[in-house]
């Protein structure tokens, strides 16, 4: 069960670090990959935000963008875009990932309380 904390924590797709501190390597990912960015009318849209807007007769603008958050595919964010990837090309992004974090963790030598709960969290989910 989610914590309350942790659902604040991700409404509206955060924590958004993790995209902001990657730019280059998302761009030259998507490059790469030559992923294609989702149409915005493929977007969702959140039921309390659908608010139906003057159109042309053959259709309503129900998707406003930014939506709160929410796709449970592997995706990415980049430049107001979403892209969305196949699990290949996620385990090869998060693996490149992962590889900075381990690094990074090799490096810090010891961290705060807060700090390992919030590492702790992540890695339990990972199984034994």
């Amino acid at each position: 069960m989610y914590t309350t904390i942790f659902d604040r924590k991700w409404l509206y797709g955060g924590p958004w670090d993790i995209w902001v501190r990657r730019v280059d390597m998302i761009s030259k990912f998507i490059r790469e990959q030559k992923i294609k960015p989702v149409a915005v009318e493929d977007l969702p849209a959140h039921p309390g935000l659908a608010v139906e807007q003057p159109a042309p007769a053959s259709r309503a603008i129900v998707r406003p963008r930014p939506f709160p958050g929410g796709l449970r595919s592997p995706h990415l964010h980049f430049k107001g875009d979403i892209y969305l990837v196949n699990q290949e090309q996620w385990s090869v992004f998060s693996g490149a990932v992962i590889k900075q974090y381990q690094e990074k963790l090799g490096k810090a030598g010891a961290i705060g309380f807060g700090q390992l709960m919030d590492v702790a969290t992540g890695m339990e989910t990972l199984g034994p």
